[in-house]
């Protein structure tokens, strides 16, 4: 295995024989907290070498499962190679900007491209309970976030929805391209769970407002949450957000 975290950068290109004859820049980077990867860009093309780190919790088996079920879709990166210690996918373009990802367009095409990833046949991908989640992040957070997280879990089983393949990080920076053209990156925490995990958590990554939120939600094409149940999966998105660094941070 060519590990990026100590190999000399040439060894890694010799991943790379499209980039032979290429101007390219390479660049060791950390996106967010979790996910250390190598990154190549050549020509607006881009390349990532993403390890399959024991700790914290990032699983490219999994990634490499979702991967192949979204494959056919052009919305799907391009898986370049696999083994069981890293993944190589590559994309085209630069990533939405904030401004974008918030504005009418920008949230359109999101919508848009959500719905198509939650067709995905994805019976063999990992389904996964909300609130159990929420539930379990909430364990290394404050009491009054404990009671909060219980209670909001309490209320989305009143919520229905029916297990789809969601993204579960739809952050601006992993859509990469146009709206015309857009690839889905980082799939490393895919799971299937309701259609509204991917849009509460859209909302509340690009920090829409509530009339934004709503206007996502219409686009999508589901039926309207009721205002109390937009509350609900708006809260769960926000608590998810700051207890997972409490949860990353105990592993």
């Amino acid at each position: 295995m060519v590990n990026p975290m100590t190999a000399a950068p040439g060894r890694i290109l010799a991943e790379l024989p499209q980039l032979e004859n290429r101007s390219y820049r390479v660049s060791l980077q950390k996106n967010g907290i979790t996910n250390l990867c190598l990154h190549v860009n050549a020509d607006s093309e881009n390349w990532y070498l993403r390890v399959n780190q024991p700790a914290p919790g990032v699983d490219r088996t999994r990634e490499h499962q979702v991967l192949c079920a979204i494959k056919h879709h052009d919305w799907a990166p391009e898986m370049v190679s696999w083994t069981p210690d890293y993944l190589m996918t590559r994309d085209h373009g630069n990533a939405w900007t904030l401004e974008f990802a918030r504005s009418d367009s920008g949230i359109l095409a999101a919508a848009d491209l959500l719905k198509e990833v939650h067709k995905v046949s994805a019976g063999t991908i990992d389904e996964v309970d909300p609130g159990g989640i929420l539930v379990q992040y909430a364990q290394h957070g404050s009491t009054e976030q404990q009671r909060e997280a219980s209670e909001i879990a309490d209320r989305l089983t009143e919520i229905e929805g029916a297990p789809v393949l969601c993204h579960f990080d739809p952050n601006h920076l992993n859509f990469i391209g146009s709206p015309e053209r857009t690839t889905l990156v980082d799939w490393e925490y895919a799971a299937r769970a309701p259609a509204w995990v991917d849009l509460a958590l859209y909302a509340e990554y690009q920090q829409l407002s509530d009339n934004q939120f709503a206007a996502l939600i219409h686009r999508y094409g589901t039926d309207p949450l009721s205002p109390r149940d937009s509350v609900t999966v708006r809260t769960w998105a926000r608590l998810l957000n700051r207890l997972w660094l409490f949860h990353v941070q105990s592993l």
